[in-house]
C-alpha cells in the first residue's frame, strides 16, 4: 500500500513533528506559567517592545500658537508665485514653563490624501519661561503651483515633549495659495 502526499502535507508533518519535539529551543520564556488570568495589558507586553524613555521629562505642558503667517518680501500674503521666496512666522506663547524640542513642517495640502506632503521640515530647541512668547521663522521656496490636486500649503507645529501639535486651519487663508 502507497500513501501519496503532496508537498503541503509533507511540510506540514514534518513542521508538526519539529514542533511537537521543541523545536525551536526556546531560550526566554515570554508567558509566565500561572493559569491564564487578565493582567493589566501593559504587563503582557514584553519590556523590550515597550517605549520607554531614557530620561524622565518633568514638564508635559504644551505652548500654544499665536500666530500663525506667510511673508513675501517683508510684506504678509495669502498668495504667493512658484519661485517666490516665502517667510512662515510662527508665535509659540507659553503659560508654563516648557523645555524641549519645537519641529514645524510646511506640508503640501493635497486633495484626497489624508496623508499629507512633508515639504519643509525644521526643529528648533526652545527654552521658554512662563508668559514668554518666541518667534519662529522658516523661509522656503514653493516649487508647485495650485492645481491638478494640490491646493496650497500649510503650517504644521509638533510640540515634541508633550506629544501635542497645532495645524493650521483648513481654509484658504489662512493657508497659503500658490499660483
Amino acid at each position: 500500500m502507497t500513501i501519496k502526499q503532496t508537498e503541503g502535507q509533507v511540510f506540514l508533518s514534518i513542521l508538526s513533528l519539529a514542533l511537537n519535539w521543541g523545536w525551536p529551543p526556546v531560550t526566554r520564556r515570554l508567558r509566565s506559567p500561572k493559569p491564564f488570568s487578565h493582567p493589566p495589558f501593559s504587563s503582557t507586553i514584553p519590556s523590550y517592545w515597550r517605549k520607554e524613555r531614557s530620561a524622565k521629562r518633568t514638564v508635559r505642558y504644551a505652548p500654544t500658537v499665536e500666530k500663525a503667517l506667510w511673508e513675501v518680501a517683508g510684506q504678509r500674503v495669502t498668495t504667493a508665485n512658484v519661485g517666490d521666496e516665502v517667510e512662515a512666522h510662527n508665535v509659540i506663547k507659553t503659560i508654563r514653563e516648557y523645555i524641549g524640542s519645537i519641529m514645524i513642517k510646511i506640508r503640501k495640502d493635497i486633495a484626497f490624501q489624508p496623508e499629507r506632503k512633508d515639504y519643509y521640515v525644521e526643529t528648533v530647541p526652545v527654552n521658554l519661561i512662563g508668559g514668554q512668547e518666541k518667534e519662529i521663522e522658516l523661509t522656503f521656496v514653493p516649487d508647485q503651483s495650485r492645481g491638478n490636486s494640490l491646493r496650497g500649503y500649510f503650517i504644521e507645529v509638533d510640540f515634541l515633549d508633550s506629544l501635542t501639535k497645532w495645524v493650521m486651519e483648513n481654509s484658504y487663508p489662512p493657508r497659503l495659495r500658490v499660483t
